[in-house]
């Protein structure tokens, strides 16, 4: 197993052997960490791509930098092992780290959201055939200017709102926009998007009727073009609980990194870990209180130990792992191998404290993994991946 290290060169982040001699892994020279497992990423990209059939193509959501995994790496890991056919991205700004990443092979690239920006920032996009969204008729004046300076015609996805409410056109006004579209010379209707406001085991029946409405529209809008769009409105829950809404596109993110938020089986393996070094250990009394306020007070004689992670790191802001303990005033837990370690007290911005009452063996030095929220990970906390 190799380490990649993202560089950083405000820091020495190179690996040297772990102190703690039950781990076969191998801890960098700083306080916290994430590793990043990009074999397991292939297989599960893989995986998705084989679920989907060959009929559908594979839209790899790396939003919000790649979902805190980084964006970069992801990217050229996707892209030149062709796990996919085109990469999702939320804006202009992150469609030009992917398009500036240096890949091998260049993929599909498409901006998620509508862009408000002036049309000199869409000119290299439009050239690099981007898949723009739209959903207004404002929008179309700048993307005809963009398209026009660029000489290349700009290629359109037409987004749909059916309740999420964070933009998109609705769908009695599909026809309408369209037809601009249209009569516009520089402006290519390539595709037709979604993304519904489904909730994983709540509401199918309503669900399945705006999947209904989306595939009408969408072929009402086909027919205007006179010619095939990309239709696309399955995001990973909808293509694990709705297998038959795949269409042309599946947009998967959450389960490329390992997240399955249905109840539906999938094999795939969760790709993020996020570790940092107990930096000190502690007896106190039964009685004495530790952290801001004082607000945490030994029920008993405790020993614990700090971490340098703190809400700044995205720490106790609800992420998605499974070993968060909602259990009495303990809300949130760090794990060392098999055993938990309550958080206690209030987490700082930059650090916790842990119950290691009954994990004696544990030291300063030792390594602990912590429910940290992948997409509120600071950047500045070295992303290490593992091949």
């Amino acid at each position: 197993m190799r380490l990649l290290r993202r560089s950083a060169p405000r820091n020495d982040y190179s690996s040297q052997p772990l102190s703690n001699p039950r781990s076969t892994l191998h801890a960098p020279r700083c306080q916290k960490w994430i590793e990043v497992d990009l074999d397991e990423l292939a297989e599960n990209a893989k995986k998705i791509k084989k679920e989907a059939g060959a009929g559908v193509k594979f839209l790899a959501i790396v939003k919000s930098n790649a979902y805190g995994h980084g964006l970069e790496t992801i990217s050229r890991k996707l892209a030149n092992e062709k796990l996919c056919d085109a990469l999702g991205v939320w804006s202009l700004a992150e469609a030009k780290r992917v398009l500036d990443a240096s890949l091998g092979r260049m993929p599909q690239v498409s901006v998620l959201t509508p862009a408000l920006e002036p049309a000199e920032t869409l000119l290299p996009l439009i050239k690099k055939k981007t898949w723009l969204n739209l959903d207004r008729p404002e929008l179309i004046k700048t993307y005809g200017q963009a398209a026009q300076k660029a000489k290349s015609r700009a290629q359109i996805f037409l987004d749909l709102d059916f309740g999420l409410g964070r933009w998109g056109c609705p769908p009695r006004e599909a026809l309408s926009l369209a037809k601009e579209i249209l009569n516009q010379k520089w402006l290519d209707l390539t595709g037709v998007s979604t993304h519904i406001d489904y909730v994983p085991g709540l509401h199918r029946t309503e669900a399945e009727n705006k999947l209904k409405t989306f595939r009408a529209t969408a072929n009402a809008l086909e027919g205007l073009a006179q010619k095939k769009l990309i239709k696309t409105c399955a995001n990973t829950s909808v293509f694990l609980d709705f297998p038959e809404w795949r269409l042309d596109m599946a947009r998967i993110g959450n389960l490329l990194y390992g997240i399955n938020p249905t109840k539906t089986p999938f094999p795939v393996k969760n790709i993020w870990s996020f570790k940092a070094k107990i930096l000190m250990t502690k007896k106190i009394r039964q009685g004495e209180t530790v952290g801001y306020g004082n607000e945490f007070l030994a029920a008993q004689p405790m020993r614990i130990g700090s971490v340098a992670v703190g809400f700044g790191d995205g720490l106790t802001m609800e992420p998605a792992h499974n070993f968060i303990g909602l259990v009495s005033a303990r809300r949130y837990w760090a794990k060392a191998g098999t055993k938990e370690l309550a958080i206690i007290g209030r987490a700082g911005l930059g650090h916790a404290l842990l119950d290691l009452t009954h994990a004696p063996e544990l030291q300063a030095g030792d390594i602990v993994e912590l429910p940290v929220r992948r997409t509120a990970a600071s950047m500045d906390v070295p992303r290490i991946y593992k091949k």
